[in-house]
């Protein structure tokens, strides 16, 4: 397992995020993530380049979402893209997502 870095989830308002930035010839790939939506917010997770990673997740108020490291990745890009957070209300999201970039 490759080590992998933290990058924080801090976001209130409805937008796209940059989370990882893209990197020439790296693939990014996400093994854990906590999320936590304090109001209703359906979130899409995105290569940079705008390729849906994940299936939109509507979340309501106060709700949450771990995805724990199992040995393979929830997500992967593309060589060169990196990883984004679509929000849909201006709604506080917090968390963190565990990735490598090789």
């Amino acid at each position: 397992m490759a080590v992998l870095t933290e990058a924080v989830i801090d976001i209130a308002s409805a937008t796209t995020t940059i989370l990882v930035a893209a990197a020439s010839g790296r693939i990014v790939k996400v093994y854990r993530l906590i999320v936590f939506a304090n109001g209703a917010n359906t979130l899409t997770w995105q290569d940079s380049g705008a390729a849906v990673l994940y299936p939109a997740m509507a979340f309501a108020a106060n709700s949450g979402l771990v995805l724990d490291e199992y040995g393979y990745p929830w997500m992967t890009t593309p060589a060169g893209l990196g990883l984004s957070l679509v929000t849909s209300a201006a709604a506080q999201v917090s968390g963190r997502v565990y990735y490598s970039q090789a």
